[in-house]
């Protein structure tokens, strides 16, 4: 920005690098992709800034005796072809919350079409920062003269008005671009895909979604990559097999011919006769390499051109692809995160349920639910006690458990002003350097005090004194623990017969939706089995649990009552390795025939296996408000009447607090 200023007398650069240094040794490290907003430190204690366009490549602004000169320099040049540069770190504009890299497409086009531009510079009314501005907005008369504006500028424009950072570039350590620049290609397209996305969804940006958003993004890179070089894995290998033996010396005629016949199989459109008339003229010849190293040249080129079309077309295709798909499911990611939230779930976490959705979006089901929850205390309340179903068994092991002695020190207290620790910037004017004052007493250099004071770059005396603190001090020693078993998977069947029409029937849905819902966060694996004169599973574990929760949603209560099918399937089910141990919920008014004796063996040995049982007795028209004897003993058991959104626990052999 200053680079016609030189390095004042009474500065001290080294305390501007030391603090470089720092962030250089310790902070986070970041590639940059074209249209990144970049920007290192001068020795004057403000900031260059430029735009990356390219691998190594920035566009920036140079002082020319007055002149604007809009340049490309590669990152050496844009640290240190200035005496005023620090030359010692370059930092990349980053999302604050997931440290997304920031920059579009359109911004290194921006700043690759002013390459040449030239007029008058002016130190605070056309300078850097108003060029980097430029390139984000299109507006060349914008006024974000200072550092400050420049970033609210790509707050706003690059970052929907999010809070950004800045990470530094490690640009000697740059791994070489992959020798088909394919790697770079994606890189771009998932940065092109990822401000397209935050643009137009504010769900994008939310702090637990956009994380998972963007492992999807790398997750699609990768794949992309692999399955687009295999398409010319065997023809390239071919290619440098015959590379090798024309550098292993073996230029024959009969050389020549087969790699005539490798380069018509790998390109149907491959013209050969040329090269086919030269090896039989030559046949003779004693030196051929030249025929051999010709048509290699032109079989590399033809293949690297097929290639990269190839490449080009497919990237546009599944690009095409990915954007419908990803636009869909953040539209009824926005739909979820509302229901989610209602029920006290991380959006993020229902993330990987919308790939079993498409670019559905009608999730007013859910909605509806999640708005019946809201406005029903009583079937908040029941869902708070079902939701803390836990096994109430324990056991007792040996382990190690830490101990703590305290010790009492004195350590130094930044925040004490008791004595000179250092030089720090800001806009401390009580303790400003007198260097700085200097500054006062020159109308030349007046307005740089200004504009470090409006930055807070002024440096002054750092002070600090002490404080008492404590030390704990931690040691192992052996003890009893009891422990209590963990969450297991949960398995829920609903009654949806006719007599729980009505108000047991949302009732019944909104318990379903909470609880699968928190099983999704609590990583728990979950089943439903919906039953009336048969049975109906849904697997809510998998990625397609919200898409199958849906369907039992939308399902209408009908029909008559058999619960034996639907308790034989959950036995079944705690059989298989993933439902060991797992917690059986009933929910239904148990208007219902008893069931038989063999199934109660079964119910036992369940039991045995440390399986847990509990009830939901929803009362409906049907029951009266009376209990109906089920003949099953449960481990907890809850009633509850909608009318009164009264509930009765009729155990107390599961754990509330």
């Amino acid at each position: 920005m200053f680079n016609f200023l030189p390095p004042l007398p009474f500065q001290t650069p080294s305390l501007g690098k030391i603090g470089t240094l720092a962030n250089f040794l310790f902070g986070a490290r970041v590639r940059p992709r074209p249209g990144s907003i970049l920007h290192c430190s001068l020795a004057i204690a403000v900031e260059h800034s430029g735009i990356f366009v390219a691998r190594d490549k920035i566009v920036e602004v140079e002082n020319d005796d007055g002149n604007k000169n809009i340049r490309r320099v590669d990152a050496d040049d844009f640290l240190n072809s200035h005496l005023v540069r620090t030359g010692v770190c370059i930092y990349v504009a980053c999302d604050k919350k997931t440290g997304a890299v920031l920059g579009t497409r359109s911004v290194a086009d921006n700043a690759k079409y002013a390459v040449g531009r030239e007029g008058a510079y002016r130190l605070l009314f056309d300078n850097c920062h108003m060029f980097t501005s430029s390139c984000i907005t299109g507006n060349h008369k914008n006024s974000d003269n200072l550092f400050l504006f420049l970033e609210n500028t790509i707050r706003r424009k690059l970052n929907r008005g999010r809070a950004i950072t800045w990470k530094v570039w490690n640009h000697d350590d740059d791994e070489e671009p992959s020798p088909d620049g394919l790697d770079e290609r994606l890189e771009e397209e998932c940065a092109e895909l990822d401000h397209e996305l935050i643009e137009g969804h504010e769900i994008a940006c939310d702090d637990t979604v956009r994380p998972v958003l963007h492992e999807e993004l790398r997750t699609w890179q990768q794949e992309i990559a692999t399955k687009l070089r295999e398409k010319f894995a065997d023809s390239f290998a071919a290619l440098e097999a015959a590379e090798q033996s024309l550098k292993s010396g073996n230029h024959e005629a009969e050389d020549i011919w087969r790699d005539i016949t490798e380069y018509a199989a790998t390109d149907s459109m491959a013209d050969t006769s040329f090269w086919s008339r030269k090896t039989e003229e030559l046949a003779n010849d004693a030196d051929l390499h030249p025929i051999r190293s010709d048509l290699q040249q032109q079989w590399r080129l033809s293949l690297e051109f097929r290639r990269n079309e190839y490449y080009q077309n497919e990237i546009d295709r599944r690009r095409t692809e990915l954007l419908k798909e990803l636009n869909g499911r953040l539209v009824a990611m926005q739909e979820i995160a509302k229901v989610a939230g209602e029920l006290g779930v991380v959006s993020g976490l229902l993330w990987d349920q919308t790939k079993g959705l498409g670019a559905r979006s009608d999730l007013k089901v859910l909605q509806d639910l999640a708005n019946y929850l809201k406005n029903n205390e009583g079937v908040r309340r029941l869902c708070d006690l079902l939701g803390r179903m836990r096994r109430y068994s324990a056991s007792q092991r040996i382990e190690l458990i830490k101990s703590t002695t305290t010790y009492q020190f004195t350590v130094p207290d930044v925040e004490a002003k008791s004595e000179i620790i250092g030089i720090t910037q800001g806009r401390d004017i009580d303790h400003i350097l007198p260097q700085e004052l200097a500054l006062l007493a020159d109308p030349d250099t007046e307005i740089l005090f200004d504009l470090k004071f409006a930055e807070g770059r002024l440096m002054s005396f750092d002070y600090a004194g002490s404080i008492e603190k404590s030390y704990d001090h931690e040691y192992d020693e052996m003890a009893p623990v009891e422990e209590e078993d963990k969450l297991g998977p949960m398995i829920i069947c609903v009654d949806t017969s006719g007599s729980m029409s009505g108000e047991p029937e949302n009732v019944a849905k909104a318990i379903t939706l909470a609880l699968a819902m928190k099983s999704i966060e609590q990583k728990r694996n979950c089943y439903l089995i919906s039953y009336s004169t048969c049975i109906e599973t849904h697997d809510l574990t998998s990625n397609r649990g919200l898409p199958e929760l849906l369907k039992f949603l939308e399902k209408s209560f009908g029909g008559g009552t058999d619960a034996a099918p639907a308790l034989h399937h959950g036995m079944k089910m705690m059989k298989d390795e993933s439902y060991e141990r797992a917690d059986l919920l009933m929910i239904s008014d148990f208007a219902m025939p008893d069931i038989t004796s063999e199934l109660k063996q079964q119910i036992q040995a369940a039991r045995d296996r440390k399986c847990k049982f509990y009830a939901l007795n929803i009362y409906s028209l049907f029951s009266f408000g009376q209990y109906f004897q089920h003949h099953i003993e449960f481990d907890a058991e809850w009633q509850y009447d909608p009318k009164t959104m009264g509930i009765k626990e009729l155990s107390h052999l599961v754990e509330t607090v």
